[in-house]
């Protein structure tokens, strides 16, 4: 599975894009858990689901306060009964 990493810096009132797309070739499990987290810490965003193959499943995320945001993924990586996490910031500035 692949992983559509947020850019690490936007500007106030920008989106950045999270998503995911299942390479078949790749194998391993499709399922996945995505939430986002706004610089409060408040979760603004949250999507789970299995990863398509024919094309990426992708969502914007608009910026609205200075600070960090973070993208939480988490995948099946070595077993189907255990949760991966990775974690990815966006920090948010004023432009």
């Amino acid at each position: 599975m692949l992983v559509n990493v947020p850019a690490s810096s936007v500007c106030i009132g920008k989106t950045f894009i999270v998503g995911v797309w299942y390479q078949q070739y790749s194998g391993g499990p499709r399922a996945y858990r995505i939430a986002v987290y706004n610089p409060g810490g408040a979760r603004i965003f949250y999507k789970l689901g299995t990863a398509p193959s024919s094309n990426w499943a992708s969502w914007k995320i608009r910026a609205t306060r200075v600070g960090k945001y973070r993208t939480v993924c988490y995948f099946h990586v070595k077993t189907r009964l255990v949760w991966s996490t990775y974690d990815f910031p966006a920090h948010a500035h004023r432009c």
